[in-house]
């Protein structure tokens, strides 16, 4: 009677414990890493048309779970992905991938040549996407083609100020938002505040942004879409 009384405490104790968060284990790969080898290599390219030049690799942000799961982060899709560690090592088998963490540098390196750095997780947008805005993109502007001093703010985060009814920009990395057009260089998506969605080619000459609103391919091909796209040019300010 003793022991069956010990065997359901015990089932019950064990039923009721809570799941084991990665912060709560010795899992030295727990949390958020970006691609850092893929942010440096876009940080020192001057070519227009850097997002399709550049090989993408396997994934430009992980996140883990928990102690089996990962979410990958590639440029134009979020997936889940079974992985599992040991000490020092982690593998995820079905991308045979392997990872190394280094306890100096708190950092980890993969088999494909990827260097990862650990990053606090951002509520709106992926970090990996506010490390690119910030080094490309994110600052004070100034508009030159308009009779006023209208001042435009990019935000890391993705927001943008002072460009009328503009809410959130983009940049386009990989997927049908970098393919889908028949303009080559780089291009971003803004959205704004009556649900339009327009895209931009942009490009930095000194310090001076253009900007041209271009159509997606199946749009130029609609002959209800003949409009000339906008040209913008904006002056970065110190």
């Amino acid at each position: 009677m003793k022991f069956l009384l010990y065997a359901i405490a015990s089932i019950l104790i064990t039923g009721c414990a809570k799941p084991v968060s990665p912060a709560e284990t010795n899992n030295k790969f727990s949390g958020t890493w970006v691609n850092q080898s893929y942010i440096d290599t876009v940080a020192h390219y001057t070519k227009a048309d850097l997002f399709r030049t550049i090989k993408l690799p396997f994934a430009l942000q992980i996140e883990t779970l928990n102690d089996s799961v990962l979410m990958l982060h590639n440029g134009f899709e979020t997936y889940r992905v079974n992985y599992r560690y040991q000490t020092d090592t982690l593998q995820i088998p079905t991308m045979q991938i392997t990872m190394l963490y280094d306890s100096v540098s708190n950092s980890l390196s993969d088999n494909k040549n990827n260097h990862w750095k650990k990053v606090t997780p951002t509520e709106n947008t992926e970090a990996y996407i506010q490390s690119l805005n910030k080094i490309l993109l994110a600052g004070n502007y100034k508009l030159l083609n308009n009779s006023t001093d209208d001042e435009i703010q990019f935000e890391a985060s993705g927001k943008i100020n002072g460009w009328l009814g503009a809410t959130i920009y983009r940049l386009c990395i990989a997927g049908d938002c970098l393919h889908e057009f028949a303009f080559k260089g780089n291009t971003m998506v803004m959205h704004f505040k009556n649900d339009d969605t327009r895209y931009y080619g942009w490009q930095f000459i000194g310090d001076t942004l253009y900007m041209n609103q271009i159509l997606p391919m199946y749009e130029m091909n609609n002959q209800k879409h003949k409009r000339l796209p906008t040209f913008t040019l904006l002056k970065q300010q110190p």
